[in-house]
């Protein structure tokens, strides 16, 4: 990847708009601040009008004053994309030690210096995580007829399946995912560089959607 850091500052806005206009997909991190959450509104309306990919890196998420579900409500209300949390905090004796894959059912513990290390999900989430995936589902089958018609028979599609569909709505600036972490201790940003590897579109589609006809692939 070529990384190019954005200023946050609204003094400096008009500097990054003018570079994510050439960007194949751009990582908005934030943290979960609801009352803070208005001012990203000129950057997440200048996303949707140009159809930009984006996805929300909730940052700072190793603490439990912060209210995920909260913020992720308001931040929906400044995008006409759905937001679609691909990761709820793993909460273990009342601390945030992780996060939990919510398509692949699967919890992960943060580990000092190493990758996370994958846990079962406690019972107490199950209800959490459960709701969260079908939320999920559903905002990819705003996009698929033949998706939601499965979802309304209680037909799950296989991970296969909703992959596919992730791969396309984000691609086409159809859905946001939502990812956590704690970037200044490495948490979470293992697995936000492996979205990015996943999900990214290729360049050539980001030329067709500015409008640069290439006579080669990009």
């Amino acid at each position: 990847f070529s990384v190019l850091d954005c200023p946050g500052s609204l003094e400096l806005l008009q500097e990054s708009l003018d570079v994510l206009i050439g960007v194949d997909a751009a990582v908005v991190v934030c943290e979960a601040d609801a009352n803070r959450a208005i001012a990203m509104t000129p950057l997440l309306r200048f996303l949707d009008v140009h159809k930009i990919p984006f996805l929300v890196f909730v940052n700072k998420m190793d603490r439990l004053s912060e209210d995920l579900n909260a913020f992720v409500s308001v931040l929906g209300g400044l995008t006409k994309r759905p937001l679609a949390l691909r990761q709820i905090p793993l909460v273990e004796a009342e601390e945030v030690t992780g996060y939990v894959d919510v398509i692949h059912r699967r919890g992960h513990r943060y580990t000092s210096n190493e990758e996370s290390k994958p846990v079962d999900v406690p019972e107490a989430m199950q209800a959490d995580l459960e709701a969260t995936r079908t939320e999920l589902l559903e905002a990819l089958a705003d996009f698929d007829d033949t998706l939601l018609e499965r979802l309304l028979e209680d037909d799950i599609p296989s991970l296969e399946e909703i992959y596919e569909n992730w791969h396309g709505a984000f691609a086409a600036a159809k859905i946001v995912p939502v990812l956590i972490g704690a970037a200044e201790s490495g948490n979470g940003v293992h697995r936000l560089l492996k979205s990015l590897r996943h999900d990214v579109p290729e360049n050539s589609q980001t030329a067709a959607r500015i409008g640069i006809e290439k006579s080669v692939d990009c």
